[in-house]
């Protein structure tokens, strides 16, 4: 059996190449994710969607723990509605949850991190949402960079694009870096990042496992 030690639900948008491939890599022997992926890249229908429609299937295999896995979804509302969302999707699948954004906030409390350089593939008006959401978790953001790639397009760059707009990053007064967008790819890019910065750099997708192991107790966390 695949997942022996955990088996994970991780629901993504219909665009999302990068998530489920970059989990992979970072999940220790035994861990394994099964995907659902809802028929929607749109923030305002993809929190409804993962509560009318991937249940019944996701009920039908043995899983641990629901991991929602799209980003600026689960942040775009606010801190109260990303906690509500949780609430809903426990509900929803009878175990625990998490989301990316949750994921980004517990990943950066671990790293005990309260002021961070923030990078992300989106607009400027949603990267501001995200402020907001950090802000609302007590997390200052000290410098901020959009890169402004279209939705279809952030599934398309290469570490080394992510690399090279990091290094533009104004990380002055930063305790961690976070690279956000779990379908942006930057996994093979944040030890070497981390290390040119001397900074803890984080992404969406890292915090993610790294949470979802936390929460069941296993080691090996990326």
């Amino acid at each position: 059996m695949y997942g022996w030690r955990a088996r994970i639900g991780i629901i993504i948008p219909a665009d999302n190449t990068v998530i489920e491939p970059e989990l992979a890599q970072v999940f220790p022997t035994g861990v394994h994710g099964f995907g659902f992926r809802l028929p929607s890249i749109a923030h305002e229908e993809l929190n409804k969607l993962a509560l009318e429609l991937a249940p019944p299937a996701m009920k039908m295999i043995s899983l641990n723990l629901v991991a929602y896995c799209c980003a600026a979804s689960s942040f775009f509302q606010g801190a109260a509605a990303e906690r509500e969302l949780v609430r809903c999707l426990e509900d929803a699948y009878e175990l625990p949850a998490l989301t990316a954004a949750g994921a980004m906030v517990a990943a950066l409390r671990k790293a005990s991190a309260r002021r961070v350089a923030l990078m992300s593939p989106y607009k400027a008006s949603q990267t501001e949402l995200l402020v907001r959401y950090l802000a609302e978790n007590d997390i200052e953001v000290t410098g901020c960079q959009s890169l402004e790639i279209a939705t279809l397009d952030s599934n398309l760059q290469t570490p080394e694009f992510a690399y090279r707009a990091l290094r533009q990053l104004r990380v002055d007064n930063a305790e961690a870096v976070l690279i956000t967008s779990t379908s942006f790819r930057t996994l093979e890019i944040l030890s070497v990042a981390a290390r040119d910065l001397g900074l803890p750099v984080l992404s969406s997708n890292s915090a993610l496992a790294s949470t979802i192991l936390d929460r069941l107790n296993i080691a090996g966390s990326p």
